[in-house]
């Protein structure tokens, strides 16, 4: 037993976004709702093949497009007057498809930056004369690495096609907490130092 298969259509408007998908029936609905108008572009999902909305045979008639058909050997180019519809919006279609934007990392990023920035700060706390602007510096850059870096991954696990930068992201958590463990194992080593140190 066979089936019939439906195409489904891709429809492109003059700002590049992309709806569907929908079916020819659903396309010939859509003119007469005013969602589609001339000037936009259809393509058969999965392909690259956009043909101009009152080019296209499914709703040629409607867009005031060219209809052709075959008279023996003769090809006849009928011409259909255009139905006056109004100029869609956006939020009138019924589906959408997103483009297909670059996945963002910027937390992930910030998160590793913090996070390098924190111990290399830390460092440089440890000269006397620079201890009180450095140290704070460099814990509040270990706190802003593990925030930062720990909102990266959930956003990287929960929405892997919109974020990246999972490792970065982990950098910046690993870095920002061997920061603040080397803060506290500082103040422990002194703590211990002044007691035993006392005659």
């Amino acid at each position: 037993m066979s089936t019939q298969f439906t195409p489904a259509f891709s429809i492109r408007d003059a700002q590049g976004n992309i709806y569907g998908p929908a079916d020819a029936a659903m396309l010939r609905d859509w003119v007469a709702q005013g969602r589609i108008v001339a000037g936009m572009h259809i393509a058969e999902r999965g392909t690259d093949a956009w043909v101009e909305a009152s080019q296209h045979p499914a709703i040629a008639d409607l867009l005031g497009g060219s209809k052709t058909a075959s008279i023996g050997n003769v090809t006849v180019v009928e011409s259909m007057p255009a139905a006056p519809n109004p100029t869609p919006s956006t939020q009138q279609l019924m589906t959408y498809e997103s483009p297909k934007n670059s996945p963002r990392n910027g937390l992930a990023t910030w998160a590793m930056i913090t996070g390098i920035c924190a111990p290399v700060i830390s460092l440089i706390g440890c000269v006397p004369i620079c201890g009180c602007v450095f140290v704070p510096l460099g814990i509040l850059c270990a706190l802003t690495a593990i925030v930062l870096g720990s909102i990266a991954f959930y956003l990287q696990r929960s929405k892997p096609e919109q974020y990246t930068g999972r490792g970065a992201a982990i950098t910046g958590v690993c870095l920002g907490i061997f920061t603040l463990l080397m803060y506290g194992l500082s103040v422990v080593y002194f703590i211990i130092a002044s007691v035993t140190s006392r005659p």
